[in-house]
């Protein structure tokens, strides 16, 4: 639709222009200037054009055909053809009738412009071409407007069949606006997205000159060098954004979560804090400042937020799991048992949530319970010696020799000497609980 609105656009400016006043930049009304054929032919000629203008295309179709015929350099009949065409959703006659208008009078920037956008629009890199042509012939402002949504639209088809064509094509909507920063943003996010980081960067950079302190750019650039580990120049990004917007919340919270990084956990629970003074409430910042809080060992503010953020979404399994691990640390274990159940109940298929599962309940004493997650475990991830001498323990515990047995045993071959104290413990208790070992 936008791409037809263009196009009509440019008929009307085509339309709107008077018989004596007509630059080289639209195609001039019929007359004795123009050299077509007069008299009849002229008068079919203009009731087609005025058909074309009232939407008639029944009636225009007909008569610019007859008028192209009858005048095989009539590049004006080739020209609304184009237009009929394109209204009527016959793109490939809209862009065929535009050549020919195109190959007849090269210099009329609405057929440049038109042939432009309907090639641009079935992402023809050979779009450009036109598009070029139709800037050199003095367009108007608004026409090259027009113009730079279209080589926006071109870069945005190209992403991906013709990267190089995508740069060359938001380089030029950077040199039609040279004031804004945008389309610099853009062909940085396409290169980043390609991973050509020093591409993204220079774009970047690029897009800084143009506004210091344009919110937009500072993120994304902050963004780029959190991906390429470059942490500094990441923070540093982020607080001169935060120098000149200091209530930029998402600033904030990239900042928090840059210092989080760094191990800078007071200060990445300020920024998180200010997320929250700014934006009471945020979801990411409370998920972010209870991980701070968990480093820090802060456990009942990291519980605290966490709730928070539960009662909002309380059918989030990576929420419960979350508050497990918070109240597992804190010494809560029946909580914690509750919380990873939950996850599970919400996540079946998660072997992680079924290992913590288990660690809470023997830790209750449930050591059925934590069998059965150790078994549902199995099934999901591979088994490790933690898995076999918990799931050995257990069974010591049940006076299930037998199987606490095969798990020890399980449990030190696999264990190589990596955890010499739980070793010791299996080898004593193999002595204790099994005849077999007691002989050797």
């Amino acid at each position: 639709m936008l791409l037809r609105n263009l196009i009509a656009c440019t008929l009307v400016l085509a339309l709107t222009s008077s018989a004596t006043a007509q630059s080289k930049t639209s195609p001039p009304r019929t007359d004795k200037r123009t050299k077509t054929h007069v008299g009849p032919s002229e008068a079919e000629f203009r009731k087609a054009v005025e058909a074309a203008q009232n939407k008639d295309f029944a009636t225009a179709e007909p008569l610019l055909k007859k008028a192209a015929e009858a005048d095989p350099k009539n590049y004006q009949a080739w020209f609304y053809l184009g237009y009929v065409y394109n209204e009527t959703s016959r793109a490939d006659d809209a862009i065929a009738a535009y050549r020919k208008a195109v190959e007849l009078q090269p210099g009329v920037i609405e057929s440049n412009l038109n042939l432009g956008v309907l090639l641009a629009q079935q992402g023809s890199g050979d779009a450009g071409r036109y598009l070029r042509a139709a800037a050199k012939l003095k367009p108007s402002a608004e026409q090259q407007e027009t113009i730079a949504k279209v080589w926006m639209l071109l870069a945005s088809k190209l992403r991906n069949s013709d990267p190089a064509g995508a740069v060359d094509a938001y380089q030029t909507v950077a040199d039609l606006h040279p004031k804004d920063p945008a389309p610099l943003i853009e062909l940085g996010q396409m290169l980043e997205g390609r991973k050509d980081l020093a591409g993204a960067e220079k774009a970047y950079k690029q897009a800084l000159v143009r506004d210091p302190n344009s919110a937009d750019t500072l993120v994304v650039l902050s963004n780029l060098y959190m991906q390429a580990d470059r942490i500094p120049e990441a923070e540093q990004t982020l607080t001169t954004l935060l120098k000149s917007n200091p209530t930029n919340v998402n600033a904030h919270l990239q900042l928090g979560r840059i210092l989080r990084k760094q191990q800078k956990t007071t200060e990445a629970a300020a920024e998180f804090e200010k997320v929250l003074e700014l934006k009471p409430g945020d979801l990411d910042a409370l998920r972010e400042l209870a991980a701070v809080q968990l480093v820090d060992k802060n456990y009942s503010g990291a519980e605290a937020s966490i709730r928070n953020v539960l009662a909002k979404q309380p059918n989030d399994a990576q929420l419960h799991f979350l508050l497990g691990n918070i109240l597992s640390r804190a010494g809560k274990f029946p909580e914690a048992q509750a919380e990873y159940l939950q996850a599970i109940k919400l996540k079946q298929d998660w072997g992680e949530a079924y290992g913590e599962y288990a660690v809470v309940a023997a830790q209750n004493k449930e050591y059925q319970h934590a069998i059965a997650a150790l078994n549902a475990r199995a099934k999901l991830m591979p088994e490790t010696a933690g898995t076999y001498f918990l799931r050995a323990t257990c069974f010591d515990h049940l006076q299930a020799y037998k199987e606490a047995t095969e798990q020890y045993k399980q449990f030190l071959q696999v264990a190589q000497g990596k955890f010499p104290d739980q070793e010791w413990q299996a080898r004593h208790r193999l002595i204790a609980i099994d005849p077999e070992s007691r002989k050797k």
